[in-house]
């Protein structure tokens, strides 16, 4: 089908006139390939209330053919297909939802869960080369010596890794029930504008809905299962670290410490690593019966489940901290999650106000009709590979998952990393850093003309992070005054990265001004000079 004339991207009530910046985040945008098997029914709100309620929430706004809700009607099998897990975030905390109706599965992340920095190499290093050294590099560049003035770069910096390691997942929980009869009517969803993951199925019982959200009013992860109506639920609850996650094989060695009202897992990274560690803690609210056997938790006769989880990470004895069983023994996540609402409607309508309110100052529009905006992804999928023109109702998707992703990873002290906020494996590509050379460029391109100065509010903070760092840089490899990026990097250190022949980081010259120019893009879409003056007194260009 050809898209009517409708093509307006809309801030408010302003007309944008970039349309393509929604590309910029498909990497994460579409979870639902074929790979993927599980019931694969188209979805049907007429036979499933659990289904119509995908996109319905108390207020009545959203309807079943929005563009800003995407059903999916497959789920991964195995923990090797976590990539086509479901994605909810608030910019500290992520969770990866695989969306198993009776044998689900729910990987926990958090933005600062890279592996520990060692006691042998706790900072990256480099010399501080000689002024007879730049010459001798300035003069080989002039003279179109390239590799010659490459490799005496790379032989005269003498740099040496150190620092944080890989991103990694940090561990996950199961919810297993028993059997109650066939699957049907099964039907999984992102609802990008009120930031709520559902997973709906029916069986013998009748339908069921499980959601989950990670609170941006609240800062901990939801998770809320009621039963069908005239009946009760049984639920085991574990934590663990998954093999799969690469992280047992790595030296990583954890234990849980649950009872009937927390689970609790703790883990420890290698030895040599300052003793640090990280841990995750569920708070388990129900009307049922729960009872602690093998370390997992089992809910039975309830008519509803709901669970609160906080994620953090604990440096151990670095820079002057303490080991991270002293941070256990605290029990300050279960203090936090103590004082949060146990009313579930209460916590969506606070979470769904937040982020709604956010998400929704930018709209898409193609024209696509409401039975298209309805499919499931594998269906528009489907359509697009074997269509010659653009499936207006997929590229619509495609805008609204590219958008929530961003806003999902992104928080006061947090702009998406090459992962966004997700992983489910520690061994990733280029360790799942800030990759300051376009990656987290392009990342959060659309964050100041697309209204969403939350989002880019961590990217403005990790710059100013980075500057005394950068000036660090410029220094010791040029002799400069200026600020010279660090190439990549897992936090809010900017030391130059992994220098060598093959990735002379040191020649992005360029690269600050890119990084900055957010900065001046704010000024532009806003008028508030705040930040550009920041810019302008903190910020020169390299020079002698």
């Amino acid at each position: 089908m050809k898209p009517t004339p409708a093509r307006t991207l809309t801030r408010g009530r302003q007309p944008l006139g970039v349309a393509v910046t929604f590309f910029l985040l498909l990497v994460t945008a579409l979870a639902a390939p074929p790979v993927s098997h599980a019931a694969d029914t188209t979805v049907n709100p007429a036979r499933n209330s659990g289904a119509a309620a995908v996109a319905s929430y108390e207020d009545g706004t959203v309807a079943i053919g929005s563009p800003t809700v995407a059903p999916t009607t497959t789920y991964p099998t195995t923990y090797s297909d976590w990539q086509n897990g479901l994605l909810a975030g608030n910019g500290k905390q992520g969770v990866i939802v695989f969306g198993n109706p009776r044998n689900d599965t729910v990987v926990f992340d958090d933005k600062d869960f890279f592996m520990a920095r060692t006691e042998a190499r706790p900072h990256r290093t480099f010399n501080t080369v000689s002024q007879d050294n730049i010459n001798k590099i300035r003069d080989e560049l002039i003279a179109g010596q390239y590799q010659q003035a490459n490799q005496l770069a790379a032989d005269v910096q003498g740099y040496q890794g150190g620092g944080e390691g890989s991103k990694h997942p940090g561990y996950k929980m199961t919810l297993q029930m028993p059997d109650a009869g066939t699957v049907s009517n099964y039907v999984r969803s992102t609802d990008y504008a009120a930031g709520v993951l559902k997973v709906n199925w029916s069986d013998d019982k009748g339908s069921w809905e499980r959601d989950s959200f990670v609170s941006r009013t609240d800062g901990a992860t939801v998770q809320y299962q009621a039963a069908p109506p005239g009946q009760k639920e049984t639920v085991t609850l574990g934590l663990s670290i998954d093999p799969g996650m690469n992280l047992l094989n790595e030296g990583v060695t954890y234990t849980t410490n649950n009872t009937t009202d927390y689970l609790n897992l703790r883990a420890k990274y290698p030895n040599g690593s300052y003793n640090a560690g990280y841990e995750g803690v569920t708070r388990i609210v129900t009307d049922g019966t729960k009872t602690l056997s093998n370390g997992q938790v089992t809910v039975s006769n309830a008519s509803y489940v709901l669970l609160l989880s906080l994620t953090q990470r604990y440096n151990g004895t670095y820079n002057g901290g303490v080991p991270a069983e002293q941070e256990w023994n605290k029990n300050l996540l279960q203090q936090k999650l103590a004082g949060l609402s146990t009313n579930y409607q209460t916590l969506l309508n606070r979470h769904v106000a937040k982020h709604s309110a956010i998400f929704n100052r930018v709209s898409f529009d193609l024209g696509a009709t409401p039975a298209d905006r309805a499919k499931s992804t594998e269906q528009l999928l489907a359509e697009q590979k074997s269509s010659s023109t653009p499936v207006p109702a997929l590229y619509e998707r495609m805008f609204y998952a590219s958008r929530y992703h961003l806003l999902g990873s992104s928080n006061e002290t947090a702009a998406p990393d090459l992962l966004g906020n997700w992983t489910g494996d520690s061994n990733v590509g280029w360790d799942g850093y800030y990759h300051l050379d376009a990656n987290l460029n392009l990342q959060i391109s659309s964050g100041n003309i697309g209204s969403m100065p939350e989002a880019m509010a961590g990217y403005f903070w990790l710059n100013q992070q980075w500057q005394k760092d950068f000036e660090t840089n410029a220094k010791k490899l040029f002799g400069t005054r200026g600020m010279l990026t660090g190439g990549n990097t897992p936090n809010a250190e900017g030391l130059i990265s992994n220098i060598n022949y093959d990735y002379p980081y040191q020649c992005v010259t360029g690269g600050e001004f890119w990084l900055l120019y957010p900065f001046w893009e704010h000024y532009e879409t806003t008028g508030d000079r705040t930040r550009a003056k920041r810019v302008r007194r903190s910020s020169e260009p390299l020079h002698h």
